[in-house]
């Protein structure tokens, strides 16, 4: 008989229970409930509930960093010179998870907007933004002397925002983007870095 992975049920149930009531109605007895597990078991995994959301945030990333592995390194994007593609290919990998993980992108949505996140949380494991900054460094401090050095956390942060808010859109009213959608996209976040 497998093992039972308890960390990640209770990942799974934190995102449904989320999409379910809320962040603010999220409690550890509902999260157990959900995860088929007691309290005493949760908390032999995780220190308290902050710990329990942050795990669950950190773990979005991952999942999101094991998508941008996939597009930029094993499809062997030459990227190098252009900064619109590269912000339009990470756009597409945000857009993609947020549409195919619904309640993760409810979960996610709450968080980021809730006192439990932090500047430390955002940088200490999104791998996405290191990576982001290894490979595309130099564009990126091309784009910082011209615009100055916030213009990359700007745009980053429009980036995701955008793929979240229309992401949250398409799962309301289940239509997919249009080519001249995503082609308008892509202008507009051209314009951004231009």
């Amino acid at each position: 008989m497998a093992k039972r992975d308890v960390r990640s049920e209770v990942l799974g149930a934190v995102y449904a229970v989320c999409a379910d009531v809320g962040l603010e109605n999220l409690t550890t007895k509902r999260i157990s409930e959900a995860a088929n597990a007691s309290e005493a078991m949760i908390y032999y995994h995780f220190k308290n509930k902050a710990d329990i959301l942050e795990k669950a945030f950190l773990n979005i990333h991952t999942q999101i960093d094991e998508q941008f592995k996939k597009t930029f390194m094993e499809q062997k994007l030459v990227l190098e010179n252009d900064l619109q593609r590269v912000c339009f290919e990470t756009w597409k990998v945000y857009y993609d998870f947020w549409r195919t993980h619904p309640a993760e992108t409810d979960f996610y949505d709450s968080f980021i907007h809730s006192h439990y996140i932090s500047t430390e949380l955002w940088q200490r494991d999104n791998a996405s933004y290191v990576f982001f900054m290894a490979v595309f460094g130099r564009l990126i401090a091309d784009l910082a002397q011209k615009r100055g050095a916030g213009a990359f956390i700007f745009i980053w942060a429009m980036v995701i925002q955008s793929a979240l808010t229309l992401a949250k859109r398409s799962i309301k009213s289940g239509e997919e983007l249009t080519p001249e959608t995503e082609a308008m996209i892509s202008r507009l976040l051209g314009a951004m870095i231009a």
